[in-house]
């Protein structure tokens, strides 16, 4: 049996013991933009190491720590930014820190696309004195491994960072399917097992499916989908807009092998 209120709580409205407690990340919104600012500087100087890998082991090391620094701090601002933005999708204040995270992701990506093609411009015998020379940069062997099994599949420097200045561009579709999909789309109410009113959510939308009486399980099931249907040319327009954003990754082909949609 179903035990819903009518409508969906607002936030206020639901119990503390029930709510992430991303005070554990950043106790306040000042200290995330402190970190912010920083990841922005720590992307910054990732470009003194350009060109500069294949002189010395201490190069390559620094930056390499750089980087692993930069990210590390990277996806402690995104999570929180992000987490706080799920936490209420209509909430616009976050949804701005949310936004700012992905330009911010574009810029860090952007900074360090000089890495993997220059790295895998050092001569293999070169780097592997460079891993033996420094024991602290032994610490990133299995990294670096990995980067060089993929040297048939990277591109220039100049075009991976073409590649990495559009990744905003290309994540435009899931953005705008997400404030869609959770923040804008709104499902209908319909009575539930003991015939009271009930506002149908995702949540609520899989308890209805396993009810026992089965008029419940088909209002449920129109409602959803019959929603989702008034909405079907602004999906497809969002697929379509995906499908293309991946193109210079993945062909068409291998697109819907990958989804089994052929």
């Amino acid at each position: 049996m179903l035990n819903n209120s009518a409508s969906i709580p607002k936030r206020n409205e639901i119990p503390e013991q029930f709510k992430w407690k991303l005070e554990h990340i950043y106790e306040s919104n000042e200290l995330w933009e402190k970190d912010f600012t920083q990841v922005k500087d720590l992307a910054v100087k990732l470009g003194d190491f350009k060109d500069k890998l294949g002189l010395s082991a201490d190069n390559l090391l620094k930056c390499m720590d750089a980087n692993a620094e930069a990210s590390r701090l990277f996806e402690k601002v995104y999570v929180y930014a992000q987490m706080r933005s799920h936490e209420d999708s209509a909430n616009g204040y976050y949804q701005g820190l949310a936004d700012r995270t992905e330009s911010l992701a574009v810029e860090v990506s952007s900074a360090s696309s000089f890495i993997v093609p220059e790295l895998l411009s050092i001569p293999d015998d070169k780097l592997i004195t460079f891993i033996k020379s420094n024991e602290k940069l032994a610490f990133y062997k299995k990294y670096i491994d990995v980067i060089v099994r993929t040297k048939p599949h990277v591109l220039s420097a100049s075009e991976e960072q073409i590649m990495a200045m559009s990744g905003e561009m290309a994540n435009a579709p899931g953005n705008i399917f997400g404030m869609l999909n959770n923040a804008d789309i709104k499902f209908p109410t319909i009575k539930d097992e003991k015939g009271q009113d009930v506002e149908l959510t995702k949540g609520r939308f899989i308890q209805m499916m396993e009810s026992t009486d089965r008029r419940v399980r088909k209002d449920a099931f129109e409602a959803m989908y019959t929603t989702y249907k008034k909405q079907r040319n602004t999906l497809a327009a969002l697929l379509n807009s995906q499908v293309k954003s991946e193109s210079p990754i993945y062909s068409l082909t291998t697109y819907r092998k990958q989804y089994m949609i052929i």
